[in-house]
């Protein structure tokens, strides 16, 4: 029960009142002895400028507990602290005052450089709980005509411990109502069908269809352990069901088939199936040694995309990859092509896009053959019917990572320009690509209708000192509606150091950018210590807001 009201007491602890069964109580200031009867609360604030550690003592409370940011520290009258460099709010809890001793606080650090301060703070340092634990949205996919989200989270609690605290929501556009919630056997590969009437997803072992209209589930599949990337293909759906390998029990030792194999998951199978929706049946689709992965299909020509990769080490980038088209009709399989550089393929009108690094079909992407190139340069491709290929972003700066389709072929890009992640449209017919103004440095995940001349995007991301926010935008405005909002929830009163740039240039000649993190308290007329992290592989550190690595912390 104590637990109960400190948590409430600790979200509310800017309130002058709290309201406990309809009784107002104002918190007053603290002195040696209190007025009335029964429990009391005691809250102060507390900051450390180091690593702390030391003894707190309660004298003249009956049974005290000791809360630190909410969380329970001990039952005692002598209570051990240890404290990392933050702002923190402790909490007191008693049954009454002892009526021999008056109140008071001691505190006695373990060295003299063990001091903790109690002054008022307006504003707080972010901690390390606000940056891992906050919740934040995991995923997100909206309808095709853009009139429901279905949004995932995530956080973390302290009484939960590492359990995360997951939710997904079917939310109505645009005023972002819930419509309905799962909490336990949430959905997974959730996929809309195109009049956007039907939700398909993987929950306990079952392909379920909820119906928007009644708020209703239909089973369309069950007992399916490890289905997975559901597509809609005419009023069917195809997934990839994965046999999981089993170990000979018997055996002592494992002969290594490739260097794959230290991969737990690497000789695990999985195949392509189509489910038809009215009569429940399943029919399999690709039987391979080799795992066939689904990338597009085209329903009006009865044919897939799919990928295969076989070991070959014969060639940099030692590994390789085989692109197929397979007809449904007669599951017939057309060898598209078998590349060293290769990442993604969708279905146009008259062709086929394609992602890969600048090597792809013998150099196309590279801007100057004798430059050494680097292999995470997503680069951007067109594959006409005839099967000749042109690249359509040599001249292109950012790195290409997932693409998009819309309904009139353009593209929606994620890429990694420097040290952010924005969006932009590849405009096919001008062959020209725009940046979107998302409002943030580095986009954690988006959805966009893809059946609307005027397509919707929902988004999710950060900036180096914002924590996470969600818009809908239109993709022709930079008008947004934020869905989401971090800031307001978890870091209201918490105050974020200053970013400086620190590029600088290098012996060759090449600009490398870099950024400083300033303490939120930062004097120029003061000297401190700095941290410095560098990458030296062919990635940028982000800007993310937290991460592995929380650079705000």
């Amino acid at each position: 029960m104590r637990a109960n009201l400190v948590a409430k007491l600790s979200q509310e602890h800017k309130a002058s009142k709290v309201r406990i069964f309809n009784q107002a109580l104002s918190w007053q200031t603290a002195t040696s002895t209190a007025e009335g009867e029964g429990w009391l609360a005691y809250r102060l604030p507390v900051s450390t400028q180091r690593f702390t550690q030391g003894t707190l003592t309660v004298k003249g409370l009956e049974n005290p507990q000791v809360y630190v940011n909410g969380q329970l520290v001990n039952s005692a009258d002598k209570v051990e602290l240890e404290l990392v460099n933050g702002d923190y709010q402790l909490m007191l809890l008693a049954d009454g005052l002892q009526k021999d001793e008056p109140f008071s606080l001691d505190w006695q650090g373990k060295s003299d450089v063990d001091e903790l301060d109690f002054s008022a703070q307006q504003t707080q340092r972010v901690s390390a709980e606000q940056l891992f634990d906050s919740k934040v949205i995991s995923n997100l996919t909206l309808s095709p005509n853009g009139k429901y989200l279905l949004q995932s989270t995530i956080e973390y609690q302290a009484a939960q411990g590492d359990k995360p605290i997951q939710v997904t929501e079917l939310r109505k556009l645009p005023d972002n109502s819930v419509l309905y919630r799962w909490q336990e056997s949430r959905p997974s590969s959730a996929v809309w069908s195109d009049d956007s009437k039907q939700l398909a997803f993987v929950a306990n072992k079952q392909i379920q269809l909820f119906n928007v209209a009644d708020l209703s589930i239909d089973i369309a599949a069950t007992e399916l352990d490890n289905v997975s990337g559901l597509q809609w293909f005419g009023d069917s759906l195809l997934f990839n069901w994965e046999k999981p390998f089993k170990a000979d029990d018997k055996a002592t030792s494992k002969r290594f088939q490739a260097l794959e194999d230290r991969w737990s998951y690497w000789r695990n199978n999985s195949q392509l199936y189509q489910l038809d929706v009215a009569s429940g049946f399943i029919r399999q689709l690709t039987d391979n040694k080799i795992t066939s992965s689904l990338l597009d299909s085209n329903a009006d020509k009865g044919t897939l995309l799919l990928t295969r990769s076989p070991v070959d080490y014969k060639a940099p980038a030692h590994s390789i990859t085989q692109l197929l088209e397979l007809n449904v009709a007669d599951l017939s399989e057309t060898m598209i092509g078998e590349y060293r550089s290769f990442s993604g393929a969708l279905y146009a009108d008259d062709g086929m896009y394609i992602t890969a690094d600048p090597r792809f079909m013998n150099g196309a992407g590279m801007q100057n053959p004798n430059i050494e190139v680097n292999d995470y340069d997503g680069q951007l491709y067109w594959r006409d019917d005839k099967g000749n290929v042109t690249a359509l972003s040599k001249d292109f700066d950012p790195a290409i990572g997932s693409m998009t389709k819309l309904e009139n072929d353009d593209l929606l890009l994620k890429v990694t320009e420097g040290d952010r992640s924005p969006l932009y449209v590849f405009d096919k017919r001008k062959k020209r690509f725009n940046r979107i103004d998302t409002g943030v440095d580095m986009v954690d995940g988006f959805s966009v209708t893809t059946k609307k001349s005027t397509p919707l995007l929902v988004v999710a991301g950060t900036s180096a000192t914002a924590p996470q926010k969600a818009y809908s935008m239109s993709l022709n405005s930079s008008r947004k509606k934020v869905l989401f909002d971090s800031q307001k929830q978890r870091y209201a009163d918490t105050q974020f150091g200053k970013i400086e740039d620190f590029d600088f240039t290098n012996k060759h000649g090449h600009n490398i950018d870099g950024r400083v993190y300033l303490p939120a308290d930062f004097d120029a007329n003061k000297k401190y210590p700095a941290l410095v992290y560098y990458y030296g592989g062919t990635s940028p550190v982000g800007r993310h807001f937290t991460g592995r690595w929380p650079f705000n912390l």
